[in-house]
């Protein structure tokens, strides 16, 4: 077989490995899978709802219960020992919905039950009226009953139980009806007082059962339909029927029944409706479940057949790669001994493929094509002391990374050379340019404090613009040297907060803040890669112009920034005077400025050094502005390191 197989062609042993079928398969399994998964959980949570809906009847029915002692004894006192027995059992049936408090959320409330205990004290203080009693227990089952929902959709899983699970449900609520309807009749000829009022008052409750009787014959499957028919043609349930019936069309009471014998006659006639309940929610319940069951079963065939077949899969796939695997390493051992000087080396691959023709030169060309990378990167670098050696004369690759070590190693040294002049530049300006301003601002002092009194008007003007122009050129000096540090700073890149760099410029600008009235209105900020010196700087300028070129208003400086995907979009929005759109490319331009120093102070050098402060950093600034409304001035900062 492996003679057989090293005979093929390489498409064909692509073919084999199946990929792309692979791929395919796994995701028709994971669907398979997904889709039994889903199916379980859904029947798992149709058991759920059963169980909850199963409580919810045995509360309803020890409520019912309890609603008929409460009843008896609030009317004549009698019943006290059924009352005290009866109520644990549904305070059991309280407790055990607590279980479904996720799914019954506000449940006492909802259904009044957080009352309860109030209402039994008025009971056994006889401070409660019957028939607020019986309004209050029908109120709450009533309230219970709407909350006994089941899925009873025409959802595909349930279509074997659909017509018993809408039977339940409607046997539930005629079960409800029915209790309002018996507790009335039986006040009624208990008391003998009020009746018509309690027929009035009961016909809504009447007309709702006959309705749902009526809705459960056309929705309840045939057995249900027939075992319905049969228990409502005995008695009790026939009686009780019959004589509700009676009493709704001719509206008037008779004396076929005592209260007693009403009672008897309706309780059993409610339980046989009670026990069809039951036995329907019961046979669904077994059957949802025996299906769970099926499934769940289902679901783990399905995964064990899953993995047999990624398994059986896998081992083609792996046989395949393992082959083609052992053909390369052939492959390569001849290609390194050849890549070493060898020559006339034989390749023991049988395969007729192209792998062995093509083995040798990839191998070569990737081991070659690494060494020229790894000199590439160290060169640029500036490790210029790494060895490139060109394969030949031919190898343009190799000569010309010869030619650009020799090239960047060359203009390393003249930009080095720069550079220094540069610092010795700013030394100059710095220390010896500043030092003769100092003497002449020093001796304009002594000369007007000399001749003070003696000066005649014109000279003293001429004195002050001497001055002055003496320290507009220090400033002048102080920014251009400022400016050439911006490219020839040695502070390294680190983590700038600059939530703490506008802490810093908030300090240095205070005065300006406080003389112009203004506010800073500073949204949070990142953490950016950078030198934390030029970035104080860099806010400190665009803050300062926005407090200097104010409008008559208080300035109003908004910060805040965007975060984009490979950079930070800052902006530093004024309520100012403006710029025109014809000036937003002069602005950046060193000495350019637009208006004249009587008017506003500055050198013209500010944005200047704003512009070279975020090009350093990898970023770019601009200016969106109309006169009188107002400038933002935006710029980026690149999240990698410059």
């Amino acid at each position: 077989m492996k003679k057989l197989f090293n005979q093929l062609p390489l498409p064909a042993k692509l073919m084999l490995i199946g990929i792309v079928p692979m791929a395919f398969f796994m995701y028709l399994s994971a669907q398979l899978y997904n889709e039994r998964s889903q199916k379980v959980n859904l029947f798992g949570s149709y058991l759920d709802r059963m169980h909850r809906s199963a409580d919810l009847s045995m509360l309803i029915n020890n409520l019912q219960t309890e609603r008929k002692y409460s009843f008896d004894y609030s009317l004549n006192k009698t019943m006290q020992q059924e009352l005290v027995k009866q109520r644990p059992l549904t305070d059991s049936s309280i407790n055990r919905m607590s279980h479904y408090d996720e799914t019954l959320k506000d449940f006492a409330s909802y259904t009044f039950l957080d009352q309860l205990s109030q209402v039994r004290t008025g009971i056994d203080s006889s401070h409660m009226a019957p028939g607020i009693v019986m309004d209050y227990y029908s109120s709450t089952i009533y309230r219970i009953n709407t909350l006994n929902t089941l899925p009873t959709g025409s959802f595909v899983y349930l279509k074997p139980v659909y017509k018993d699970l809408v039977a339940q449900k409607l046997l539930s609520e005629m079960i409800t009806f029915l209790g309002i309807m018996s507790a009335n009749v039986y006040n009624a000829l208990y008391s003998r007082q009020y009746m018509i009022e309690i027929l009035v008052g009961t016909a809504g409750t009447y007309r709702v059962y006959k309705t749902l009787q009526t809705e459960f014959l056309l929705k309840a499957s045939p057995a249900a339909i027939l075992a319905y028919k049969e228990i409502n043609a005995k008695n009790p349930l026939a009686q009780t029927n019959a004589y509700i019936d009676t009493l709704f069309k001719k509206f008037a009471f008779d004396s076929l029944y005592t209260h007693a014998e009403w009672d008897n006659i309706s309780t059993a006639g409610i339980d046989e409706l009670r026990h069809l309940q039951q036995k329907l929610l019961q046979q669904v319940q077994t059957q949802v479940a025996d299906t769970y069951d099926n499934e769940k079963t289902a679901k783990t065939r399905t995964l064990i057949f899953l993995l047999f077949s990624l398994f059986f899969v896998s081992l083609i796939v792996f046989y395949t790669i393992h082959t083609i695997n052992q053909t390369l390493n052939a492959l390569k051992e001849a290609a390194h001994r050849i890549s070493l000087g060898a020559s006339d080396q034989s390749f023991s691959v049988s395969s007729n493929d192209v792998i062995g023709k093509l083995a040798h030169s990839i191998s070569t060309i990737d081991k070659n094509n690494k060494q020229l990378a790894n000199a590439a990167h160290a060169i640029g670098k500036g490790h210029f002391d790494v060895p490139v050696e060109p394969r030949s004369t031919d190898d343009i690759l190799g000569n010309a990374i010869v030619d650009m070590k020799t090239n960047l190693q060359r203009s390393t040294t003249e930009l080095t050379a720069s550079n220094t002049e540069l610092e010795r530049f700013a030394y100059v300006a710095s220390h010896d340019l500043q030092e003769p301003l100092r003497m002449v601002s020093s001796f304009l002092h002594l000369l007007e404090k000399k001749m003070d009194g003696k000066l005649d008007d014109d000279t003293k003007q001429y004195i002050d613009y001497a001055m002055d122009g003496a320290e507009r050129m220090k400033g002048l000096i102080q920014d251009l040297l400022q400016y050439s540090r911006v490219g020839t700073s040695k502070e390294k890149i680190a983590a700038v907060d600059c939530n703490e760099v506008m802490e810093a410029v908030q300090s240095v600008l205070a005065l300006s803040i406080h003389e112009t009235k203004g506010r800073l209105d500073i949204h949070p900020l990142p953490v950016i890669n950078g030198v934390q010196a030029q970035i104080l700087q860099l806010f400190q300028n665009l803050i300062g112009n926005a407090l200097k070129y104010h409008s008559d208003e208080p300035p109003v400086v908004e910060i805040g920034c965007v975060e984009k995907e490979n950079m930070w979009e800052f902006y530093v929005k004024d309520n100012g005077i403006g710029i025109d759109s014809k000036f937003f490319d002069k602005i950046f331009i060193i000495f350019q400025r637009l208006h004249s120093k009587t008017d506003y102070s500055g050198t013209g050098i500010g944005l200047s050094i704003c512009k070279k402060i975020v090009e350093k950093h990898g970023g770019r600034i601009w200016v969106v502005s109309e006169p009188g409304k107002g400038s933002i001035f935006y710029f980026t900062i690149s999240k990698n390191k410059p």
